[in-house]
């Protein structure tokens, strides 16, 4: 490399130097300008302060009531929440949001005032209004109604877990992220419906789920009722102090086939779970490095591959009652109506009538069997034409079917 070369390339690296310097501060200028002018932009929108909650808890159970005010809010002064228990509260957090498209800026701010509560005991309560003060300004929020149920046979907020925050120190625990087998009969009658659903309770980010062993049925006739379901529903729920996000991954409608002791094996899903880890790097004073590094990149991050499996749930199926077993009975069991109707019931002799039977109701309305159709000797009868219209929804297997005979009266007179 000969002299002139060499001084080219200094050149051009001083040059590209002072070209970064140079476009990194007119970022953090641009940056700080947004944030600077962003309250101004808030303060000119209209206050709102606003309390919402659950309509409708059982008695044990933990909720959430939180109060938003889209301003920088001060004095916040609680309710009286009367018969429910304050476990936590008022949690205070904001959040803040500055878009520009095409040109125009938009702008959202929140402050929330969060209490984590329990119902204690049933009735309706009525929570009265909180109030904040916004530029000197005093703000009421709506009043919040509850109605508080009796807690539901077998329901729990627990789940034997430890309030162990140890994901903070980057390992993952048992009970940051895990799933449960949920059977909302567990002791039916053969052939009767129960559901079985799986639902993931975590308290950390989780990605990549997938399928890692499907469940067994045996000794089952099952359906799958979420198969269409491409998005999961999510909610919040408080367990041993703790919010969790839970989802249902899958659920099942299942017809045990056989009486005795039956087993719903596991199901096993892999997610990668991310947790805090302890840094002992030193920060920067500089906000706009904290701004750049902690939100984009995660530094103080990392994912864990892990696999959750629910627990085996055994199934006490008791034998169908053979005192006033019907003739016939071909297995259905469910709650099913009947309903049998003509087309017409006048007619002359050769003139075809339709009878049509439906049977609709809530179970395997695919096991009902033709009924036996007893007609007068003077009629002449077809095979009948059968519809069958099933549903499949997260409260299981529902539906109709029906029977239409074709029947032609060959003789006059008065039938039964």
């Amino acid at each position: 490399m000969n002299v002139k070369t060499t001084i080219l390339s200094t050149q051009l690296s001083f040059i590209f130097e002072q070209f970064f310097r140079i476009e990194m501060k007119t970022l953090r200028t641009l940056l700080f300008l947004i944030f600077a002018t962003f309250q101004l932009f808030a303060s000119a929108q209209d206050v709102e302060f606003i309390g919402t909650g659950k309509q409708v808890v059982e008695t044990g159970e933990r909720f959430r009531i939180v109060y938003e005010v889209n301003a920088e809010g001060q004095n916040f002064r609680s309710p009286n929440f009367g018969n429910l228990n304050v476990l936590s509260g008022p949690n205070t957090s904001t959040s803040s949001s500055v878009q520009i498209i095409n040109g125009n800026m938009q702008q959202s701010y929140t402050m929330s005032y969060t209490f984590i509560v329990e119902a204690t005991s049933e009735g309706e309560i009525t929570i009265p209004p909180a109030s904040v003060t916004v530029k000197g300004k005093v703000y009421s929020s709506n009043s919040i109604k509850i109605s508080v149920v009796k807690n539901a046979a077998g329901s729990s907020q627990s789940t034997g877990g430890s309030k162990n925050q140890a994901s903070e120190t980057g390992t993952l625990q048992s009970n940051d992220v895990y799933m449960k087998a949920i059977v909302d009969n567990t002791n039916p009658y053969q052939g009767e419906q129960i559901i079985v659903t799986y639902r993931i309770y975590t308290r950390v980010p989780i990605a990549n789920i997938s399928m890692k062993k499907s469940p067994s049925f045996q000794g089952f006739w099952s359906k799958n009722l979420m198969e269409d379901n491409s998005q999961l529903k999510q909610s919040t729920q408080v367990i041993n102090g703790e919010e969790y996000i839970v989802a249902d991954i899958s659920k099942f409608a299942l017809f045990p086939q056989k009486s005795g002791e039956l087993n719903i094996e596991s199901l096993e899903m892999d997610c990668v779970a991310q947790i805090k880890v302890k840094t002992t790097k030193k920060r920067s004073n500089d906000p706009f490095e904290s701004f750049f590094n902690d939100p984009f990149f995660n530094r103080d991050m990392k994912n864990v591959q892990t696999t959750l499996a629910s627990k085996q749930v055994t199934i006490n199926v008791k034998p169908l009652p053979q005192v006033g077993k019907p003739e016939g009975f071909t297995g259905a069991v469910g709650d099913f109506t009947f309903k049998s109707e003509l087309d017409k019931n006048t007619l002359t002799t050769n003139d075809a009538l339709t009878l049509s039977i439906t049977i609709s109701g809530n179970g395997n309305i695919e096991l009902v069997d033709l009924p036996k159709l007893a007609l007068p000797t003077d009629f002449e009868a077809y095979d009948p034409k059968v519809t069958s219209n099933v549903k499949v929804g997260f409260n299981g297997v529902s539906g109709s079917k029906k029977f239409e005979y074709l029947a032609i009266p060959r003789a006059a007179g008065d039938f039964d």
